[in-house]
């Protein structure tokens, strides 16, 4: 099918299975106590005078971030407004996807497989922040533009990219500059010419720099710029593809071939030998294809990359899996390999399985509440939630979360003020915003929703010792309820 056939396709494709995932693009979880609800979180703290990096801690882009106050000073700051925001961010990507491996010409077999995996790419909906998102839509614009042997401007969309999330396109961009370099010295170009060709990249670079520190300050704009903060993060929350939470991902405990066939595991495995195998054979034998080499080879290395650096917890394969798909697509485009097409083929089509009756499971069990903002949750826990409610009418109450937005969702109910509190790496701001909080409050309620955080506030010595003024402890499934004096509350109410 020709181009325009395919990518309407494929956006039909992707709305479908936003429509299809819905119950947890508004899950009320997600954004109370959940990472899409950080999103909301550092509007409130930038409208109230915080400084990211020094009065909330921050480990991504300060572009990301613009880009955060646009939509909501805009739209509005809800998670409605995040989940249209992100759902339209993710058809752009999809887009983008689509035009690379059609570029310049396609067949229908690199089409289907390119369907078959589409869920893979959208498989985290929604997406954990903007900066994801936009990570994703930039990177990929620069492949595109490699592919069409652009460099210059796929250099310029790789300086947005890291000013969004400092992360892998600081790996792409020194491939992409000595891809350039490499031109520069095969055509006997000179040193000035081509220093020259990087004067674009300068420019933007500059701009980038001026825009941020004018709106942020430098300091912040210095402590985003390399991901110094995220390693202490992945460090102390034993991140990592081989011995690290990632591990889950590829051998989880008790797992047997059903879970390597019937999730993205196998197909995602498979994909990444079959890269790495593939790039020798490429630089070997496919010499008529230069620009191509390079895209491949590219893509190769920043999944390598991903894997042995930056891969975090077992959900972590999310972030980067577009460009797993894209680089086994274009090896089958230009090796022209059947049995590797009709493999992953087939690994794609059967990883889908284990979404497919989890989504159906979602619609089952989820509804959408009144109480909840008529977001979507389950009955169990919406029963707790009117008990949080009732508590929380009768009692000051505050939310000892680590992440999310639940003062904003729900502003009868204090809840941390901070974009991720790591107790071990809180700022001056967060300790005191957080002491001064509690010691308000009547009651404390600690949602279990995020149990499986190694570090969560309350394992904090200097937050354990505030809670210690609250000795009565009620456990419900989802929530832990201290109190300074005895509550009514039953666990059969």
């Amino acid at each position: 099918m020709n181009r325009l056939t395919f990518i309407i396709l494929v956006v039909i494709e992707t709305i479908l299975i936003i429509v299809a995932k819905w119950p947890n693009i508004m899950y009320f979880q997600a954004y109370a106590f959940g990472d899409q609800g950080a999103n909301l979180t550092i509007f409130h703290l930038l409208k109230n005078g915080w400084i990211p990096t020094i009065d909330f801690n921050y480990i991504y882009g300060l572009l990301a971030i613009l880009f955060n106050e646009f939509i909501f000073i805009c739209f509005g700051c809800t998670p409605l407004v995040y989940a249209i925001t992100t759902s339209i961010l993710s058809v752009v990507l999809v887009i983008i996807l689509a035009i690379i491996i059609t570029h310049p010409k396609t067949c229908l077999s690199e089409q289907f497989l390119f369907m078959a995996a589409l869920p893979f790419v959208i498989y985290q909906m929604p997406p954990l922040s903007f900066a994801h998102i936009l990570e994703s839509i930039f990177i990929s614009l620069a492949i595109y533009m490699q592919i069409r042997n652009k460099i210059q401007i796929a250099l310029l969309f790789i300086i947005i990219s890291v000013s969004v999330k400092p992360a892998l396109g600081y790996v792409y961009g020194l491939l992409l500059s000595l891809q350039l370099i490499s031109y520069g010295i095969r055509e006997n170009k000179s040193f000035i010419e081509v220093v020259y060709k990087f004067l674009p990249s300068v420019f933007i670079i500059l701009l980038v720099l001026v825009i941020l520190s004018i709106r942020y300050g430098i300091t912040p704009l210095l402590n985003t710029l390399l991901p110094f903060n995220a390693q202490q993060v992945y460090k102390y929350e034993n991140f990592g593809f081989f011995t690290g939470q990632g591990r889950i991902f590829w051998n989880p405990p008790g797992a047997n071939y059903r879970y390597y066939l019937g999730n993205p595991v196998g197909f995602w495995l498979v994909a990444t030998i079959v890269l790495n195998i593939a790039i020798f054979i490429i630089i070997i034998k496919y010499t008529n294809y230069v620009y191509m080499k390079y895209v491949v080879i590219s893509i190769s290395v920043l999944h390598n990359i991903f894997i042995f650096i930056a891969f975090g917890h077992n959900y972590s394969w999310t972030y980067y899996m577009y460009l797993l798909i894209i680089g086994t697509i274009l090896l089958i485009k230009y090796t022209k390999s059947n049995k590797l097409y009709f493999i992953l083929l087939i690994l794609a089509i059967m990883g889908n399985y284990a979404e497919f009756r989890g989504i159906i499971h979602m619609w089952k069990n989820r509804d959408n509440y009144k109480s909840l903002n008529n977001m979507y949750s389950t009955k169990d826990f919406i029963i707790e939630w009117l008990k949080i409610l009732n508590i929380s009418n009768e009692r000051r109450t505050f939310m000892l979360t680590y992440i999310g937005a639940l003062f904003i969702i729900e502003p009868n109910i204090d809840s941390t003020h901070a974009w991720c509190l790591y107790h071990w790496m809180a700022t001056p701001t967060e300790k005191i915003d957080l002491i001064k909080r509690i010691g308000h409050a009547q009651v404390v309620i600690i949602p279990m929703h995020n149990i499986g955080v190694r570090h969560l506030p309350e394992s904090g010595k200097w937050v354990a010792d505030i809670l210690s003024e609250f000795p009565y402890v009620t456990e419900l499934k989802h929530f832990r309820i201290l109190s300074r004096t005895p509550l009514s509350i039953k666990h059969g109410d």
